[in-house]
């Protein structure tokens, strides 16, 4: 008994190669695990933004196609460039720019869970600007036990601060004696 199996799209489903960018570009979004873009909210901007804008695409690729059909003179380059644009550039294109402070973020530079700015003394700024009780809050430390080198440098940083301060009040004080 032999079976024919054939393989093959379905005629009546329409396929495009923007149906599998839209497909690349939620995955890449969905699937990026940084600070920002995984805040409440974000993913569902960056999906908003950056699916709208392919569509966009899309649709200009589709005017234009019409026009080079009609003979419209430079219609077919500028498809061709929407075309290209859309299946290459803008899935990765997007992502980078949703991304992009993340993926190249500057050497020892972390963001803060309270505030989201990017400090590259991160304890020295969350005790500045949210209070030594900031510290204690979960986040705070779920971040900085994710990152246990921060503690490391940034406390040798703090114990190098802390000991040039000293110095300075110690020296008011011997000049102050002296006079």
């Amino acid at each position: 008994m032999k079976v024919d199996v054939t393989l093959a799209p379905d005629p009546n489903i329409a396929l495009y190669p923007s149906t599998f960018n839209l497909i690349t570009f939620t995955a890449l979004i969905l699937a990026t695990q940084s600070p920002r873009i995984s805040r409440k909210g974000a993913k569902i901007k960056a999906l908003a933004i950056g699916l709208t804008l392919m569509m966009l695409v899309e649709v200009i690729h589709g005017l234009f196609q019409v026009l080079a059909d009609f003979g419209v003179g430079h219609a077919l380059e500028v498809m061709y460039a929407a075309q290209i644009g859309n299946q290459y550039f803008l899935p990765f294109g997007l992502w980078l720019v949703f991304v992009y402070i993340d993926v190249f973020r500057r050497a020892g530079a972390h963001i803060c869970p309270i505030c989201g700015e990017e400090k590259v003394g991160i304890i020295e700024h969350i005790k500045t600007k949210h209070g030594e009780k900031a510290l204690k809050r979960e986040d705070v430390r779920t971040m900085l036990e994710a990152h246990k080198s921060i503690n490391v440098v940034e406390r040798l940083h703090l114990l190098v601060e802390t000991a040039n301060r000293l110095r300075k009040k110690l020296e008011l004080m011997l000049n102050r004696k002296k006079e």
